[in-house]
């Protein structure tokens, strides 16, 4: 009949000015974001509620997004539950943002945790940091240990770094 499909005309425009109404909403929190000069954060509350239940993958994304727009220090939390929670790349973010901080101690040890769990570049860069004395006494033999599990990992930069201290060292053999 005319009068009903006249309702579902009059549905369908109230829907409309409800979806306008959701979409300029949107804009207006987007342009005071803008307006304070932050950056929109893509927060996911699955990822959120996820992390809180100790996932940690869900941690090192949330944790990700914190850091990709420069809210670091919200995301330092997160990378350390990622972290503990075995994921070595949140490890070695942790070593690089102690190692920004200037925290040598701090980024040997995350940067240690990270080569623990297989990380061939975390690894790679500890043996720098042993063999220049970073964040722990300068040990080349040391060094060499680190050097051998990025190696085997295949990383070349790694290898060549093992020849050469091989090389200065004789006592380690080849």
């Amino acid at each position: 009949s005319e009068e009903w499909l006249n309702a579902r005309r009059r549905g369908f425009a109230g829907m409309g000015a409800f979806f306008l109404f959701l979409f300029f909403s949107g804009l207006q929190a987007m342009n005071e974001a803008q307006r304070r000069n932050e950056p929109p954060v893509y927060r996911s509350k699955s990822r959120t509620e996820a992390c809180q239940r100790g996932d940690a993958k869900a941690c090192l994304l949330e944790a990700a997004s914190l850091a990709s727009v420069g809210r670091v220090p919200e995301a330092v939390p997160l990378y350390e539950l990622a972290c503990h929670g075995r994921l070595s790349n949140a490890c070695a973010f942790l070593g690089d943002e102690a190692d920004r901080r200037r925290d040598l101690v701090a980024a040997f040890n995350w940067l240690l945790l990270a080569c623990e769990l297989h990380d061939a570049t975390a690894c790679d860069r500890l043996g720098d940091r042993v063999a220049g004395g970073q964040g722990t006494p300068a040990d080349p033999v040391r060094a060499t240990e680190w050097y051998r599990r990025a190696c085997e990992s295949g990383m070349q930069p790694a290898c060549t770094k093992l020849r050469a201290s091989r090389d200065q060292t004789p006592s380690l053999g080849r």
